[in-house]
């Protein structure tokens, strides 16, 4: 290898180590804990980081046996028996598919997940360090502008959250959308009579041999079809990580990009569009089409005042990490949108250099119609006029949004546009700071715009991780049903409704199960199947008397795990079950009689 190409490889290289640093010093203390943690961040109970460790746990099982996405054992995950498909009833996340060789390598699953998460973080930053360049912007700024992204307060906030961790990919789209309208904004300006001569490539030129070569946007055939594969392995990229920010992306792109359609399409242009959808419809349909399908089969959909408790408010943009910009913190409401003074302030100075015209008009415009449509989605059912509230209205018409509860979730994407104009502002200051022509005045703009560039990356600095423990692996039960014949396990207490606290119990013994090779009848998920609710009130009221051993029998359930928790243990309805745990332990194992036994019993 030439000395000429280890530089460029290691100026490829060098970018990633560093944001691989800084994701674990923003988690820290997570990497001292790496195999026997996982993160918590502001989550009030352990039942989503357990939930999202079950789900990996689950499609790394399935690389083992042989499944894909596309076949309905995948999601026929083993909870809600004997209900099917219930692995689209929450985000399957099948991109941790990817995942198996590390569990493989470590055997363990905590170790694989937080790997998972300090790899998201990396891309998050990493991935935003190539877009920015591809755009002509320096490298302090790029580096700046990738830090800030992986400190980026919404991923933070939640990153208990795993599936809201990764937004390399969301980035990856808006730029990948950007490139194919850029030709479409270059006429629109033209027609207005903008004298903006140099292009996004043009610009990307000057970068350094690192960089990605970039062709004439008008006259090279080649790029059409590179852009629209390359929106389309974003976008696609998007669901597989998380269905519900798809959703966001697909919805935010419909509203903003039809704002720059003024003029009629170009061929080409439609040319990349359409290979995206095509693309999109083999890699994305099957698991949209899966989720609708379980929706209309179970009638999902979120009621009107949940979504309302978890739209977000104006005001909830002046707050983060639980303090607030510009009032007391007292009295906070529980959202927290802001990406704090230093994005705010220098992303609103991208903005407006881009309306007047002193930065790329076409890029800033485009980034700001995505921010204001997402920043206006963010407030769910409190967006209203007069009596029309446009967020029923559009969850009437897109699918998959009648099924979001969370709409403040939008809060990423603006966020994300934050960061991105942002950095615009600080490479127009890099750019005039090179054409002064008084030398005394290049140090002074030189130490502001340092301290600028500091200030962007690392304000606000995350709190320090909260962590959790892992479900307990000492119990015997799990081992002794590795070693029984077919059948579901049912868990008492079965919860019928309650917090996710309370399902923090439910989650655990999903992961301690799932080795047996057993499906249960309990579970947790983002939707709950009604005829398992009413099977969880049918044992509330009935207790596990004789008919309903027999009901359950009947079913396919033939093991009963009892915790200490459940107060209708020890009545006589238990003596003809079979104990098969050590009846000194704290839970016990029992194994119902077959339908034959209860002939027999039922007889004169």
């Amino acid at each position: 290898m030439s000395r000429g190409h280890f530089v460029i490889g290691l100026r490829r290289i060098a970018p990633m180590v560093l944001f691989a640093l800084f994701a674990v010093a923003a988690t820290w203390p997570l990497a001292g804990s790496i195999s026997t943690r996982l993160p918590l961040a502001n989550e009030e109970a352990r039942t989503v980081p357990y939930f999202n460790l079950w789900t990996l746990a689950w499609n790394i099982q399935c690389v083992e046996q042989g499944g894909t996405v596309f076949s309905s054992r995948y999601w026929d995950a083993p909870i809600f028996f004997p209900e099917q498909n219930c692995l689209a009833m929450s985000e399957a996340q099948p991109l941790t598919m990817a995942l198996a060789p590390i569990k493989w390598m470590t055997d363990n699953h905590a170790l694989t997940y937080n790997l998972y998460f300090l790899l998201s973080l990396t891309l998050n930053g990493w991935v935003t360090w190539l877009v920015l360049r591809r755009q002509g912007i320096g490298v302090a700024v790029a580096l700046a502008g990738g830090i800030a992204m992986l400190f980026l307060p919404a991923v933070h906030w939640q990153a208990g959250v795993l599936q809201l961790v990764p937004i390399w990919a969301i980035v990856w789209s808006i730029d990948g959308l950007r490139r194919i309208l850029v030709p479409i904004i270059q006429r629109i300006e033209a027609r207005g009579g903008a004298q903006e001569t140099s292009t996004d490539e043009a610009g990307a030129k000057a970068i350094s041999p690192a960089s990605e070569p970039v062709s004439n946007s008008i006259t090279s055939s080649n790029r059409y079809w590179k852009d629209g594969l390359r929106l389309a392995l974003a976008v696609t990229a998007v669901f597989w990580m998380c269905v519900h920010h798809g959703v966001f992306l697909v919805v935010i792109f419909s509203l903003s990009a039809p704002l720059f359609f003024v003029t009629n399409f170009s061929r080409e242009t439609l040319k990349s569009l359409f290979l995206a959808a095509s693309v999109l419809l083999c890699t994305v349909g099957p698991i949209a089409w899966r989720h609708h399908q379980v929706n209309q089969q179970f009638g999902f959909a979120r009621d009107h005042e949940v979504v309302e408790q978890l739209s977000g408010q104006v005001t909830d943009y002046g707050t983060y990490y639980g303090k607030s910009m510009i009032a007391p913190a007292e009295g906070l409401r529980p959202w927290h949108l802001s990406p704090g003074w230093s994005k705010v302030a220098l992303g609103l100075l991208g903005g407006l250099l881009g309306i007047v015209g002193a930065i790329q008009r076409k890029r800033v415009l485009f980034l700001l119609c995505v921010g204001m449509v997402s920043l206006a989605l963010s407030l769910g059912t409190n967006l209203q006029i007069g009596d029309w509230n446009i967020w029923d209205f559009l969850a009437g018409y897109v699918p998959g949004l009648a099924q979001v509860r969370s709409a403040y979730r939008f809060c990423y994407f603006v966020q994300i546009v934050s960061v991105l104009l942002a950095a615009e502002a600080l490479h127009l200051g890099w750019q005039k700071r090179a054409t002064l022509v008084k030398p005394w005045l290049k140090w002074p703009l030189t130490f502001l715009l340092t301290a600028a560039l500091g200030w962007m990356a690392l304000d606000p600095w995350p709190p320090s991780m909260r962590l959790c423990v892992l479900p307990s692996t000492s119990e015997s039960w799990p081992s002794k049903l590795s070693s029984t014949t077919d059948g579901a396990v049912l868990f008492l207490p079965m919860l019928s409704d309650g917090t996710v606290r309370d399902f923090e119990p439910t989650a655990e013994w999903m992961i301690q199960l799932l080795p047996t090779g057993k499906a249960m009848v309990n579970g947790y998920s983002g939707f709950f199947p009604e005829s398992n609710l009413e099977l969880a009130r049918q044992i509330a009221t009935n207790g596990m008397d004789k008919s309903m051993q027999k009901q359950l029998v009947s079913i396919g359930i033939r093991y009963v795990v009892v915790t200490s928790s459940y107060v209708g243990h020890g009545d006589d309805d238990w003596s003809e079950m079979k104990l098969l745990s050590d009846p000194t332990e704290s839970v016990w194992l029992y194994q119902l009689p077959n339908l034959s036994s209860y002939s027999q019993t039922s007889k004169p």
